[in-house]
């Protein structure tokens, strides 16, 4: 099968790789040179389970409302809304609030840290090919997140800020319809990275890469699969290898249809 991408499309692809791997072959160099002058390093194997259920509920031709809930154990509860703009048809931004509960342990003794976080993203797609979508997306957290002072949670936080760097492709089967649905892949990496005057030595946080298969119906996306979670905590020689099994489920909801009844 040959696939003939639009030049249009291709210097698209082209620029948003180069920016991309851009930032992942600087943060990874940066986490290595880091890591360097620190003690040894530690590496800690996990298994988790990331379960996502997220909505977006079109109120108006230009405005959604975002919700995501995402829970992995041991690790983070997240609760997130926002007020999504719809800038064209394939191009949106949103700004909204995070809460979030981190589990920590501290001197043996699990901690729930409690942070906010006001976040913004510009999101953009673009079809390759008719199976073959992109999407990048560019998100800014601005992360309040709870201090531990003496073994215990304080009600001090810590501030700080975080860019987040996504692409996406996604193929579909359209000859292989399932009950009105579509089968496809996707392959995703997300490059995330702090700064602020409390970072010292994980200025890059983590590479988040993954490969996932699911089924698109007209209004519900539902996707499983594995993701590779490379993650650098904040003493700089401590990094976290988190293997994931993803159970994500998308919901759209149009609120702009009348009532048929009336």
């Amino acid at each position: 099968m040959k696939i003939r991408l639009a030049v249009k499309n291709t210097r698209y692809l082209k620029f948003i790789l180069f920016f991309y791997y851009l930032c992942l072959f600087n943060s990874e160099y940066q986490a290595v040179a880091q890591a360097s002058s620190a003690p040894a390093k530690i590496f800690t194997e996990q298994y988790r389970a990331w379960w996502g259920y997220m909505t977006t509920a079109r109120i108006s031709k230009k405005l959604s409302i975002w919700n995501d809930f995402h829970f992995v154990g041991q690790t983070f509860t997240v609760l997130r809304t926002g007020l999504m703009t719809h800038l064209t048809d394939n191009t949106t931004f949103t700004a909204g609030y995070g809460y979030l509960i981190l589990p920590i342990s501290v001197n043996g003794n699990l901690l729930n840290r409690k942070e906010h976080r006001p976040w913004v993203q510009l999101q953009t797609s673009s079809p390759l090919h008719k199976n073959i979508q992109l999407t990048n997306r560019i998100r800014y957290d601005f992360r309040n997140v709870q201090r531990v002072v003496n073994w215990e949670l304080s009600e001090e936080y810590v501030s700080y800020h975080r860019l987040r760097f996504l692409v996406s492709f996604r193929y579909r089967f359209h000859k292989l319809k399932w009950k009105e649905g579509t089968p496809f892949i996707n392959l995703a990496d997300e490059v995330l990275l702090n700064f602020g005057r409390e970072i010292l030595y994980n200025q890059f946080d983590q590479n988040r890469i993954s490969l996932t298969t699911g089924i698109q119906f007209k209004n519900l996306v539902f996707q499983t699969g594995y993701m590779y979670r490379f993650v650098q905590q904040s003493a700089g020689n401590h990094f976290i290898n988190n293997h994931l099994w993803i159970i994500w489920a998308n919901h759209t909801i149009n609120l702009t249809k009348k009532d048929a009844n009336k």
